[in-house]
């Protein structure tokens, strides 16, 4: 403003000089020389308000990345001294972008009222990433040996996994140690397997020869009780087993469609047989 201020009364009076103001030019020459002095002085302050805008954004800068340093050094996700960050006005955290352990770069999303970030990205210099959302309820990871795991709930209550061999696996629900309530497993073999409850009480396998079976129930001992099943070549059979796992009955169609009966001992010898 005061620039523009001298600015004007250089431009008034240069336009008094051109209207032939009669004055001495020995005063007309300090005059000059007045105005040369205010404008130089006007020109000062300019280069100092300039300055004075630059540091304070600089220091806004600086502040904005050392604010959050103390809550990202507690997570001991990102190394505080390189770390870059967005703030609104009122001081909230939206962004974090930084460096943590062994060169990862890092990007934070939004915060909740517990300094949590809503979203993090985590990409490692081994190949691997992951990504997380909410705090978190679905975490996504991709690991360098080609596996990758996604995880849904807090606590998890789903995961997927693919191994590097090529195999799937799908986990549904927890108990309350954790442990997985079912279970998919796919394998690059062809074989494929599900399992219900936990401890298992019902499985179901499909094998690559073709053969396939279902399992219901078990022993102490983790043995299925009864048993359902298709040999490779397509005969079916149904066994049952004891409180140990022991075969003791067996129904069965053999390959020309005859059926076949065979009670047996604790030992594995038949008892009775039909026909």
């Amino acid at each position: 403003m005061r620039d523009e201020i001298a600015l004007r009364e250089f431009d008034k009076e240069v336009e008094l000089v051109s209207h032939g103001i009669e004055e001495s030019a020995e005063a007309l020459s300090n005059r000059v020389a007045d105005l040369e002095r205010r404008l130089a002085k006007a020109e000062m302050r300019s280069r100092v308000t300039s300055l004075v805008w630059w540091l304070s954004l600089i220091a806004l800068v600086v502040v904005g990345v050392g604010t959050p340093r103390a809550a990202l050094s507690q997570q001991s996700l990102i190394s505080a001294s390189r770390a870059f960050t967005v703030v609104d006005s009122g001081g909230q955290t939206h962004i974090t972008l930084g460096f943590g352990a062994e060169g990862a770069s890092v990007l934070l999303l939004g915060r909740d009222s517990g300094g949590r970030p809503h979203a993090q990205v985590v990409a490692r210099t081994d190949g691997a990433a992951n990504v997380s959302l909410g705090t978190p309820h679905v975490t996504l990871r991709a690991n360098a040996d080609g596996s990758g795991v996604l995880l849904i709930g807090e606590p998890v209550r789903m995961t997927l996994t693919t191994r590097a061999d090529g195999s799937v696996a799908l986990l549904l629900g927890r108990d309350a140690a954790g442990t997985p309530l079912s279970a998919v497993l796919v394998r690059p073999d062809g074989t494929s397997s599900v399992a219900l409850g936990e401890p298992v009480r019902v499985t179901l396998r499909s094998g690559a020869d073709g053969s396939a079976d279902l399992l219901l129930g078990r022993t102490s001992e983790g043995r299925p009780r009864l048993v359902v099943a298709t040999e490779s070549d397509g005969q079916p059979f149904i066994r049952l087993n004891d409180t140990a796992g022991r075969a003791r009955a067996v129904l069965a169609v053999g390959p020309d469609g005859a059926p076949s009966l065979r009670l047996l001992d604790e030992n594995g010898q038949a008892i009775f047989r039909a026909p």
